[in-house]
């Protein structure tokens, strides 16, 4: 990975915990037997997001909302010759009186804002927060807190991870299976976000943290100093092979025979498989973990990925 020109300030976000997935798995039965009755909850459920927060919510500060569409020129898209796309989302604090209204995306409400607001100007350089979402999702889904965050003072900016995102018109395999390159999106986003001309210089470099959800729990670890042990997985995968940890999720629709072609024949592939050593995180000069006591705790857990 690229060295950035602040590889030692990188933490976890001390406000969440990384360690732990931020919702809360819970089962759902139903005893109906009449025919239709999932299709009229979910229908339902669908209608009743059109009566949901039709006020814009009560907080500190107005939230304003922007789009970057980042490269990372080191890298090549997973479908052509272009530079590997780093779609973002950035949530700030507006200027007081900036007027938010409902984003949609597609039937979802995914929040409150003030598009292409002014940021609310401060006395101090503001800290930085990057999101990383969960598989098959995207920065929209990540709303939820970055709204809490940005109404708090905080610029936040959550990227859609390429390939491994409901934001493109389809996924990637590699996106699925080639999990380390999450976290050099992270690593390059930081650097966009500090350079671009709307937000770099109000950005305290020493404050600057990152937090995911799911994968992208994995992916803030990654970024500030927990390693794959790479070999121990594929060597656990190989005596459990029904091991969910070790089969793709349900909105992968690929097969574990193109997994193998992919790593066997891919060249593209294969040279991401052989740079996972070398994967340097963003957090230290060294490259070592103990320089980042945030996600020492996590490592020592065995819950590093």
């Amino acid at each position: 990975m690229p060295r950035s020109r602040y590889p030692h300030r990188v933490r976890p976000w001390a406000g969440w915990p990384l360690c732990a997935d931020p919702l809360e798995r819970k089962s759902f039965s139903s005893t109906p037997s009449t025919p239709g009755y999932l299709s009229e909850v979910i229908v339902a459920a669908a209608l009743s997001l059109s009566t949901v927060a039709a006020e814009p919510p009560k907080r500190v500060n107005p939230v304003g909302l922007s789009f970057a569409a980042y490269e990372d020129a080191a890298r090549r898209s997973w479908t052509g010759p272009q530079y590997r796309p780093l779609a973002t989302a950035v949530w700030y604090p507006a200027a007081p009186g900036s007027r938010e209204s409902e984003w949609r995306v597609g039937i979802f409400n995914a929040g409150w804002n003030a598009q292409k607001a002014p940021l609310s100007a401060a006395t101090t350089k503001r800290p930085l927060i990057v999101l990383s979402h969960g598989t098959g999702g995207g920065a929209a889904g990540m709303a939820w807190l970055a709204e809490t965050l940005a109404s708090n003072g905080y610029i936040v900016a959550a990227v859609n991870h390429h390939g491994n995102t409901a934001a493109e018109s389809s996924y990637q395999l590699q996106g699925f299976i080639l999990w380390w390159e999450r976290a050099r999106d992270i690593s390059v986003l930081i650097d966009k976000v500090l350079a671009d001309p709307q937000f770099g210089t109000h950005i305290d470099p020493s404050r600057i943290g990152v937090a995911g959800f799911s994968l992208g729990g994995y992916t803030a670890l990654a970024t500030v100093g927990a390693r794959l042990a790479y070999q121990q997985w594929k060597s656990f995968c190989a005596s459990q092979p029904l091991e969910p940890n070790c089969n793709l999720p349900p909105e992968a629709s690929f097969s574990m025979a193109n997994v193998q072609r992919l790593l066997d024949h891919d060249d593209r592939g294969k040279e991401a498989v052989s740079h996972l050593p070398r994967v340097i995180p963003r957090c230290t000069n060294q490259g070592s973990i103990r320089h980042c006591p945030g996600a020492r705790a996590c490592h020592d857990k065995g819950q590093s990925g």
